[in-house]
């Protein structure tokens, strides 16, 4: 690998400029002895930016320049002389680029599309000159205001290659042998294993002078997710792959096995790969009669289209382009759908991680990363596909709401209807904006004063309801152990959040570090406008308030996020970064999808966020 080209990972180290003094001179010229202040505001330090650049494919060309800084702005003069502003850096990164705090590991940005720019360390501003400070009282300011410091950081750059197709195989699968066949890749091809030690890319035609981009990884070994082998420094380039097609020989003694292994290995380095779609493709099957890959077929796993292929032989081409291209269609058509239904629900930022949730008759929302886990079922529900009027219209499933008893048992109906579940198995508290807990250990247990609810149990459905309170569903993959949490204010301020972590880990044994959170639909900074006792609530909670708080330019009034308030109690309780999953989606902003307490009245209807372990 030492004479490759091929660079996916760079740490590098990144500063702004400091801005520039302000000046605290005074004018003085002839026959003007006693001029007033007139020193000039100094100049901002120059910005850092990311920029996504199609022409590149790699991060080789910052392998040997490790430190990028921006110059620092120049002190005002005279005059008011206002200083030169710094000059800004742009760091020039091939689409896919994620970056991550080097020291703590935090997630920064992700970089996907040409020419998308994001500021990485903003500039200091440069200080005001003295004429800013000139009052009745103080006509002669002998002072000026320093520059802001510049910002630092060091960031890792993690290139994830942007595909349609990703081969997943092991060594010697046949997987380079297939790229260079159906596309103009000249990748290393051998008769030894790890032949291919870097990703390869090649761009497959199909009819109609439509193509797809088809990527190659080094193969995977049993045991890749806990570092054997090259696959697990390759692995994150399937992330964004669209479609998985998986490889594996005709002359595997268990082929069902080899796919299990495989699968296994993906999953244990990213659950959010099991929600990507899969082919099964059979190869070097030019060796085998027609008997034989009727008997195959046989044992093949179930639920996963497959193809016989023979690279060398052209066998199955055709079918293999056919199928990729089918699959390929039907996944670009369900998310072009959901791109329209969903641009509405997007936040300020416009990112969302939300999906919808497939069902004839209710319309709800899933997390990406949890419905990626086949051990746990969950949902969000919307404003659609009930029977609720007025205020509750249509699908209000929550029962202290107000709204018809007929008409909520009805979208209850509808609900574990569309969830494979009784009615009888969905428990939902009677909320009091406490951080009281319940543990279900049994289908009986008291439901009033509880704010989040714990279980174990397969087949038992726990649920929040909410209109712009904060739910968090939280799982725990090696107790099999689930949460369903309803945060207002009053909850956050009270920690419980931090008390249901502390009690999966208490009562479960479940390990923190494991556990996956989803922050659903409610309530955003910019609508949430609060008095100063709820300031003072969460003062006192010594929370950083710069994170969770911001005032509003205009009427002074204090803006709460409570989304990042809950988010740091997750941090701190000890689930990583990359597992906790923010829907970005606003209540308030969007009533006409999700209820608002705000925006409709108390009088109004509730979405409830559920989550069970199959059984």
């Amino acid at each position: 690998m030492a004479e490759s080209n091929f660079v996916d990972y760079v740490k590098i180290y990144c500063r702004s400029g400091k801005g520039g003094r302000g000046s605290s001179h005074f004018r003085r010229e002839k026959y003007i002895p006693k001029g007033g202040p007139d020193g000039g505001d100094g100049g901002r330090g120059g910005h850092v930016y990311l920029r996504g650049n199609r022409n590149y494919w790699t991060l080789l060309h910052l392998k040997f320049e490790r430190h990028i800084m921006a110059t620092n702005g120049e002190g005002g003069s005279a005059k008011r002389s206002f200083g030169k502003d710094g000059e800004d850096r742009v760091i020039e990164v091939p689409c896919g680029t994620v970056v991550y705090d080097a020291e703590t590991g935090e997630y920064i940005c992700d970089v996907t599309e040409d020419g998308q720019e994001v500021m990485l360390l903003k500039g200091g501003r440069g200080g005001q000159g003295n004429w800013h400070f000139k009052t009745s009282t103080n006509q002669a300011p002998r002072y000026a205001q320093p520059g802001e410091p510049a910002q630092e950081r060091k960031v890792i750059l993690q290139l994830k290659l942007l595909a349609d197709v990703g081969l997943v195989g092991f060594p010697n699968a046949g997987k380079s042998t297939l790229l260079s066949v159906v596309s103009a890749a000249k990748p290393k091809i051998a008769n030894y294993p790890f032949t291919t030690l870097e990703p390869n890319l090649g761009i497959v035609s199909y009819r109609d002078h439509r193509s797809f981009v088809m990527a190659d990884i080094p193969g995977i070994i049993e045991g890749a997710s806990e570092g054997k082998g090259l696959g697990l420094r390759f692995l994150r380039h399937i992330e964004r792959n669209s479609l998985l097609l998986f490889m594996i020989p005709a002359d595997t003694d268990d082929i069902k096995k080899e796919y299990e292994i495989l699968h296994n290995e993906l999953v244990k380095y990213n659950p959010e790969l099991l929600g990507k779609s899969r082919v099964l493709a059979i190869t070097k099957s030019d060796m085998l009669d027609d008997e034989l890959i009727e008997a195959l077929s046989e044992d093949l796993p179930e639920g996963i289209p497959h193809v016989f292929i023979s690279s060398i032989t052209q066998q199955g081409i055709t079918e293999l382009k056919d199928l990729l291209w089918k699959e390929l269609t039907m996944i670009s058509s369900f998310l072009s759908t959901m791109t329209i239904r969903m641009k509405s629900m997007k936040n300020t930022s416009g990112t969302t991680k939300m999906k919808k949730l497939k069902s004839n008759t209710v319309e709800m929302l899933q997390f990406s990363g949890l419905s990626g886990e086949c051990n746990i079922s969950h949902f969000i529900t919307t404003r659609h596909g009930g029977v609720s009027q007025g205020n509750y219209a249509t699908m209000n499933p929550g029962e202290f709401s107000g709204d018809d008893p007929a008409s909520v048992r009805m979208n209850r109906q509808l609900l574990s209807d569309a969830m494979g579940i009784s009615p009888e198995r969905i428990f939902a508290p009677c909320q009091v904006h406490e951080a009281e807990i319940s543990c279900i250990d049994a289908q009986q247990q008291e439901m009033y004063g509880k704010d989040a609810l714990v279980t174990d149990i397969p087949g038992i459905c726990i649920a929040v309801s909410t209109a712009d309170c904060v739910p968090v569903l939280v799982y725990a993959p090696d107790k099999k152990v689930v949460a369903a949490i309803h945060a207002g204010w009053r909850g956050t301020v009270k920690q419980i959040v931090a008390k249901t972590i502390r009690c999966m880990a208490d009562r479960y044994s479940c390990d923190p570090a494991l556990m996956m959170a989803g922050i659903a639909p409610s309530i955003s900074k910019e609508a949430f406008e609060v008095g100063e006792e709820v300031v003072d609530a969460f003062r006192e909670t010594r929370v950083d308030m710069n994170r969770i708080m911001e005032r509003n330019a205009q009427t002074g009034k204090a803006h709460i996020d409570l989304w990042e308030a809950n988010r740091i109690q997750l941090l701190q309780s000890g689930l990583l970064s990359e597992r906790i999953e923010v829907s970005g989606i606003c209540t308030y902003q969007h009533h006409e999808d999700f209820f608002s307490a705000r925006r409709l009245g108390i009088k109004s209807g509730r979405i409830l966020s559920g989550i069970m372990i199959k059984e």
